[in-house]
């Protein structure tokens, strides 16, 4: 990525503006798997200079490991995306949590949430304070635009306050710079075209291969990329007479430095995240234990991410195991205690151990007593929920 060769004098892009195009392209990186990452990287080489995109065989990469395209079945919605995220995020507040999935039953087509705050308030009988904060996590765990009022607003989230001025004055027929005209025409076609933009709208029949490759080592698991790919700088000294008198070669090269470090950034996250989810269920990986409790913020807390970064990490991510191919984010499972944690699989184990699978004759209030004798503290709603999915009986109908 380091060339040793410094822009001096040339460094004329504003640091803000600079920091904010290496976030947005590091996020789209991130949220993306690798086999479509891989065509990306090769479009991204073609139309410039200063890149040089290497091929890497997968089977030689991932040490031997048989890498055989997986059908995957199907492909999630935007909703289905954004219901499994909170999910995930094991949220204590039901009203906030039945929010969020209210907003995310609400959003159009395009991921843009057009009806007014103010009049879902009033037809659905919910505080504005709980809309609000409901949106801003909508906005942590979605895609970036996701809840925008519409293209507009949309839009606007990727510019500068100048170039959302010059903007204005476009749509107004008003005449601005030409210099201006092309950097944000520049920046809305590297863009997706709406928040919903990589979602499925119906079942997709296709082949996907892993981003992550786990291999087992006695009782130890190496966790590591399927890079199929290496993105870098070409030498950039013999095009440093052009770099230096020419703007738009200069704008190439900052965009290719930009696009390596992106692409570094992203695999790095990926890697972080995944590390410590494989470590964090290794009784699972290697002997088949059940699944351990875990959700977005713990991930986010332990690595000091954010939870949007997180949600971008896991988005569309395979694992590849010794014993088959698994979705990263089936990793996560929901805690439904407030005391020792515990997954929804194992609730429902212990619920049928206490009823005798369903023969013994027992309300709801007294299994979540039972259950609260063994440090699990789950309310009678709780147990309704998982009894009702068991198919047991309440207790005065059961024989």
């Amino acid at each position: 990525m380091e060339s040793g060769y410094r822009l001096g004098n040339f460094q004329h892009l504003d640091t803000k503006l600079v920091f904010t195009q290496f976030l947005n392209i590091t996020n789209t990186f991130l949220q993306t798997p690798v086999w479509e990452l891989s065509k990306i990287a090769k479009e991204l080489f073609y139309e410039n200079i200063f890149l040089e995109y290497e091929f890497l065989n997968p089977e030689e990469y991932i040490l031997g490991i048989d890498l055989e395209e997986t059908n995957t079945g199907t492909s999630k919605t935007l909703q289905e995306y954004l219901r499994e995220n909170v999910n995930l995020l094991n949220l204590k507040n039901s009203e906030l949590e039945s929010t969020l999935n209210l907003l995310i039953e609400l959003l159009d087509e395009h991921g843009f949430l057009r009806e007014p705050l103010d009049k879902i308030s009033e037809s659905y009988q919910i505080g504005k304070e709980i809309i609000l904060q409901a949106v801003e996590i909508l906005k942590q765990i979605g895609p970036k635009g996701i809840a925008s009022r519409n293209f507009s607003e949309y839009y606007s989230i990727f510019l500068d306050d100048s170039e959302n001025e010059a903007l204005k004055k476009i749509l107004n027929d008003e005449i601005v710079p030409y210099e201006t005209l092309e950097r944000i025409r520049e920046k809305l076609d590297s863009i997706p075209f709406s928040p919903a933009s990589g979602f499925s709208a119906e079942e997709y029949k296709g082949y996907i291969v892993p981003d992550i490759i786990v291999k087992r080592q006695n009782s130890e698991l190496i966790v590591f990329l399927n890079e199929m790919f290496r993105l870098k700088l070409n030498p950039v000294e013999p095009y440093k007479e052009l770099i230096n008198n020419n703007k738009n070669i200069l704008r190439e090269y900052e965009k290719a430095l930009e696009i390596v470090r992106a692409m570094s950034r992203r695999n790095k996250v990926l890697l972080d995240v995944a590390t410590f989810v494989i470590e964090y269920q290794k009784r699972n990986i290697i002997y088949g234990k059940e699944l351990r409790p875990l959700d977005l913020k713990t991930v986010a807390g332990k690595l000091n991410l954010s939870l949007s970064t997180v949600s971008r990490a896991i988005k569309d991510k395979y694992v590849l195991t010794d014993k088959g191919i698994f979705e990263l984010r089936s990793f996560f499972v929901r805690n439904v205690s407030k005391g020792v944690k515990i997954s929804p699989e194992k609730l429902k184990e212990l619920i049928l151990e206490i009823t005798d699978n369903g023969k013994i004759n027992m309300s709801d209030s007294k299994i979540a007593i039972l259950l609260e004798k063994r440090g699990i503290k789950v309310s009678r709603r709780t147990v309704n929920k998982y009894r009702n999915i068991l198919g047991i009986f309440k207790a005065k109908k059961r024989f």
